[in-house]
């Protein structure tokens, strides 16, 4: 009791608070280079070892702390050893901060406006723009992505960039669709049989629906067929086969049968007993795109525009194929894993060799 320890201010307070003390202008005693330099250790080691943990550890805010821990050891030497005139250790916080933070985000701008806005102080944006062009320089030599585009890299989470890759530019939409098993594609009235064979591919989560003349009339989602088979079986509506399982469709749960869309399958006389009415649960209005339509437009309208299933179709309407969103992550993903791997740049390659570039590797 009544002892002071500057790396415990650090290191026993939030990562927000250690960032205003180390911003401050007014404490440049208080703080010294043994100190700063223990704190950035620790710190630093922590963060490592929770990088990538799924818990709140606080990335942006523990970036900033340890830029502007080793911004503020920079400032202390250069008081100790240089010119001790130039500027307080606060202000090399900062700059330290914002090269940590481009680096680590791979952002320009909004870090010089973040920080300057948290100093309130406008003559340090020439010192900060500095600071982040060289940071940003130095890590697209080393890394191609930012720490949070390569997490969602990593951990496979289904996430589509603003950009399509350069290399979608000469794809068209029959390139991009899924691979669609025939069994996946359902009429509009649909046997129990029928239904459980498309069910039974794992891969395909939106299922097309298609009338006679091979034409697209919608897509209707697994959990929909899922929902609407449980609900039909359980009414007593049993195909061939099922009658075995009688006893345990009933013993559903309340909080399963719940979600069953039993409102939008059930008896009707128009229905024998063993069909589904597949059309009553797809949506009816789906996009349709024509077979040869570029493959950025494409990617926009799922980027942008949030579709989810698109129709390939020709010019007579006839259904070519599906371009379902997490099929065009996966061909984006092939593409830019393609891109890593052999060094891909447009600006040395002849035309030919672009053209076999652009094949997707399956």
């Amino acid at each position: 009791e009544g002892k002071y320890n500057p790396v415990a201010s650090l290191l026993l307070t939030t990562s927000e608070g250690a960032v205003k003390r180390l911003f401050s202008r007014h404490n440049v005693n208080e703080i010294h280079f043994r100190n700063e330099l223990l704190a950035f250790l620790a710190y630093s080691t922590l963060n490592i070892c929770l990088t990538g943990v799924p818990v709140p550890s606080g990335n942006f805010t523990g970036s900033m702390l340890i830029g502007g821990l080793a911004g503020r050891m920079m400032g202390a030497l250069v008081r100790d050893y240089g010119q001790p005139g130039v500027a307080v250790s606060g202000v090399y916080a900062m700059v330290g901060s914002a090269a940590m933070l481009a680096g680590f985000k791979q952002m320009a701008v909004a870090v010089v406006v973040f920080i300057t806005g948290a100093a309130n102080d406008l003559n340090l944006v020439p010192p900060l723009m500095l600071a982040v062009t060289v940071a940003l320089m130095l890590n697209k030599l080393i890394n191609e992505r930012g720490f949070d585009e390569e997490q969602i890299l990593r951990k496979g989470i289904p996430y589509l960039g603003p950009e399509p890759p350069r290399l979608m530019d000469r794809m068209v939409a029959l390139d991009l669709r899924d691979e669609l098993p025939p069994e996946a594609l359902l009429p509009p009235e649909a046997s129990i049989r029928t239904v459980k064979d498309a069910l039974e591919q794992t891969k395909v989560q939106d299922f097309p629906v298609i009338k006679e003349g091979n034409i697209c009339i919608g897509f209707t989602t697994r959990a929909r067929l899922q929902a609407a088979l449980k609900s039909w079986e359980a009414s007593g509506i049993l195909c061939e086969g099922d009658v075995g399982n009688k006893t345990q469709i009933l013993g559903l749960g309340n909080e399963e049968m719940t979600q069953i869309i039993s409102g939008i399958i059930g008896r009707e006389s128009s229905f024998s007993g063993s069909m589904l009415p597949v059309l009553r649960l797809a949506e009816r209005s789906p996009y349709t795109v024509l077979e040869g339509m570029p493959g950025p437009r494409i990617y926009n309208l799922f980027a942008k525009a949030g579709a989810k299933s698109a129709a390939v179709v020709s010019e007579k309407g006839e259904f070519r194929g599906m371009i379902s969103r997490n099929g065009l992550i996966e061909v984006v993903r092939r593409l830019e894993e393609a891109h890593d791997n052999r060094k891909f740049d447009d600006d040395t390659l002849d035309e030919d060799e672009e053209e076999s570039s652009l094949v997707i590797p399956r």
